[in-house]
C-alpha cells in the first residue's frame, strides 16, 4: 500500500514539472497529479505556456480583457435593468 503512495506521489511531480515549465502552479499541478496523473500529464502538455486561467478568473482578467469585461458588465446591467422593468420596479442607477 505504502508503494502506491510513494508512486503517486513521485509520478505526480511529472505532470507539475512540465507545468512549472509553461507558467504554472507547481504545487497546484503536483497534488492534481497525484489523484489524477494520466489527465494531468495529458493537461500539462495541452496547456499554453503563460496561461493562467486562474490568475484571470480571481483577479479578473489581464488588462488586455478590460474592455470585454466592460462589455458584459453592461450586458448584465442592461439585462438587470430589463428585469426590474418587467417586475414594476425602477431600474438601479
Amino acid at each position: 500500500m505504502i508503494e502506491f503512495i510513494i508512486a503517486g506521489i513521485a509520478l505526480g511531480l511529472l505532470p507539475a514539472a512540465i507545468a512549472k515549465t509553461r507558467g504554472q502552479d507547481f504545487f497546484v499541478w503536483w497534488v492534481y497529479g497525484i489523484f489524477l496523473f494520466p489527465i494531468a500529464l495529458i493537461h500539462a502538455f495541452c496547456v499554453k505556456p503563460g496561461s493562467t486561467s486562474v490568475e484571470r478568473f480571481v483577479k479578473g482578467g489581464p488588462p488586455s480583457e478590460a474592455g470585454q469585461q466592460d462589455d458584459l458588465r453592461a450586458r448584465m446591467q442592461a439585462w438587470h435593468d430589463q428585469h426590474d422593468r418587467a417586475q414594476g420596479r425602477r431600474p438601479k442607477k
